[in-house]
């Protein structure tokens, strides 16, 4: 039987076990107890000598353990109403009492980490403050797709021999295995290339440098490209900084993107 009630209410118990007068789950709540804790092994000893000295010459009026055994064997088992069953009832009591507080305690402490952890998780994972469109600028700058090449490479690879820095460009759909890519340097971003398939330099020839300027630092923003009146219309909106660091200062600091397409008009 697992132990599971503390010194404190194994001690209300033990009387009742010294008399021989507890049920048999007390009985075996105790016993177990017992094995495992001297202190309270030593309080039983201590019990049990009390008990032994009470039949001694000059205190023949107390009944002694063996007697009240007797009486118990006599009556088959003690009465719902008698003071030992209603004594047991109260240590019971307190014993649920103790549990409950122990588990209302638990509880608390359970409700009260989670509040921390769930406050501490929307800070940090509270995006960045909004900034006003005022707070920025967009500038595009569309280029030719076969222009850049030349420049660039005329050479063409297999997806295996692209530099791993290397940004990949492909129609949507077809298998990698089926390109061949070409680097493109774009001027001013030697650090990053574009890997465009040859094919796709075909059907899509140009492409749109995004660059949004500000001074505060972007952590993130929309775009989205739509048609309108025949026009390709690149909206920009919600720019945000960061959590930390968003502060604004004296130098403007640039955010650059590739559209693959023509942009004719901005709109933020």
């Amino acid at each position: 039987m697992e132990n599971k009630f503390s010194c404190d209410v194994i001690m209300d118990l033990l009387p009742s076990y010294v008399d021989g007068i507890c049920s048999e789950e007390t009985m075996k709540l105790v016993e177990e107890h017992l094995k495992s804790c001297e202190a309270c092994k030593a309080s039983y000893t201590a019990m049990k000598q009390d008990d032994v000295t009470s039949d001694l010459p000059g205190l023949k009026d107390a009944p002694s353990s063996e007697a009240k055994a007797t009486a118990k064997a006599a009556s088959g088992k003690t009465s719902s109403n008698s003071p030992v069953k209603v004594n047991e009832q109260e240590i019971m009591k307190k014993v649920n009492r103790k549990m409950r507080h122990s588990l209302l305690g638990n509880t608390i402490l359970g409700i009260v980490v989670g509040a921390v952890v769930l406050t501490l998780a929307l800070f940090l994972l509270k995006p960045g403050k909004k900034i006003s469109p005022n707070d920025y600028q967009v500038k595009i700058e569309n280029m030719n797709l076969q222009e850049l090449a030349a420049k660039s490479s005329t050479m063409y690879f297999d997806f295996h021999n692209i530099p791993q820095n290397s940004i990949m460009v492909f129609e949507e759909g077809k298998s990698v295995d089926d390109c061949l890519f070409t680097l493109i340097t774009i001027p001013g971003y030697s650090d990053a290339q574009l890997a465009v398939d040859k094919a796709y330099m075909v059907k899509y020839p140009e492409i749109c440098l995004v660059t949004i300027y500000s001074q505060y630092s972007i952590s993130s923003y929309d775009n989205e490209v739509k048609q309108e009146s025949g026009k390709n219309v690149l909206y920009v909106d919600n720019v945000k900084t960061p959590i930390f660091g968003g502060a604004k200062s004296s130098d403007w600091g640039s955010v650059t993107t590739v559209e693959m397409c023509h942009i004719d008009e901005v709109k933020a």
